[in-house]
């Protein structure tokens, strides 16, 4: 049965939308609408049901799978094995295929395959980007486009991480001790980098404190919602730091693609030949950058994103994020 609920205005009669998407929602926000948006909002939303976030471990766990039945299919060769290596033979016409896939996915892992040519005594190293959907690949777009990134790069790495460590241990650690009312005193900055940088669960007793306090009760959204968005909103690189950011960007990134021989796209189950799209990319160097800048993609959005324009017109797009837990630990600057 449909409800809706209605909001007298000055000027024109608005609703609150109670379709199924706007109901999952409305605990969060209340979504009000002209009534012919939400009529169409009832047409459009009807059925619908939230995707289920993952967490870290699983997305982890279900990439591990993924990788393993693509070393089952070629090194089996099933019908969807054939039909890898035939697109990989279309991609590549003057190599001969390869006839053994090995898996090397994990944390450590500079790449994710190795294709083995045992005749030749020859491998090739792949990074693979996939999605479960079966939708078609662009081929004018990097093989990362549709990933949530296509290196990751540790927060150490680059002064820019530094710069905004600095910044969140200045300004919001007070607040954030306040707000959790932590009993463990607050530690020197070359103490609390120790896991602002970690990439995993934290290791000092301060930031453990602070992981255990802000998972009751729902209490870790203050550190997304409020600390996450204010002083993101108050980080502005400065030139010189742009500048910094840029040669190292270019550096690093063609030091880690370089590591990578291939690319392997796949979109789609890979139950059947016919449930996947599929893509193979060589090796692949950044070309120069002719520019850098921080921008925000709207009004709204509270992310640290940067454009790293190249000379033949392409651009990447590296974000600033937390990547276990906001203001918990592991800065890092991943790009697309």
């Amino acid at each position: 049965m449909l409800f809706i609920l209605l909001i007298p205005t000055m000027n024109t009669e608005k609703m609150i939308c109670h379709c199924d998407k706007c109901k999952y929602v409305l605990s969060e926000e209340k979504k009000i609408y002209l009534q012919k948006t939400i009529y169409k909002h009832l047409k459009k939303n009807e059925g619908y049901e939230p995707k289920q976030k993952k967490d870290h471990h699983q997305k982890s766990k279900d990439e591990e799978e993924k990788l393993k039945l693509i070393v089952f299919h070629i090194n089996t060769n099933t019908p969807c094995g054939q039909k890898m290596k035939a697109s990989y033979s279309e991609t590549f016409p003057d190599k001969e295929c390869f006839d053994k896939c090995i898996p090397h996915g994990g944390r450590k892992k500079k790449y994710d395959l190795e294709f083995v040519w045992s005749a030749l005594d020859i491998t090739n190293t792949c990074e693979y980007k996939g999605s479960e959907t079966k939708k078609a690949i662009d081929h004018t777009k990097p093989p990362w486009s549709n990933a949530v990134q296509g290196l990751n790069g540790t927060g150490k790495t680059f002064s820019i991480c530094h710069v905004y460590a600095k910044h969140i241990y200045d300004n919001a650690m007070d607040e954030i001790i306040d707000y959790y009312n932590l009993k463990i005193p607050k530690p020197s900055y070359d103490e609390w980098i120790k896991d602002a940088f970690k990439c995993g669960e934290p290791i000092t007793e301060f930031v453990c404190e602070l992981r255990k306090e802000s998972n009751k009760g729902g209490k870790g959204s203050y550190l997304s919602e409020t600390i996450r968005k204010k002083y993101n909103k108050t980080f502005i690189a400065s030139t010189e730091q742009l500048e910094i950011l840029k040669n190292e960007v270019f550096t690093q990134a063609n030091k880690a693609f370089y590591q990578k021989d291939l690319w392997l796209q796949i979109n789609g189950s890979m139950n059947e030949p016919d449930d996947f799209d599929i893509r193979w990319s060589g090796k692949f160097q950044i070309p120069e950058f002719t520019s850098v800048q921080q921008f925000k993609r709207n009004d709204s959005d509270c992310n640290i994103h940067f454009r790293l324009t190249c000379s033949d017109g392409s651009s990447f797009t590296p974000i600033l994020r937390w990547g276990y837990g906001q203001c918990i630990s592991n800065i890092r600057l991943d790009y697309k």
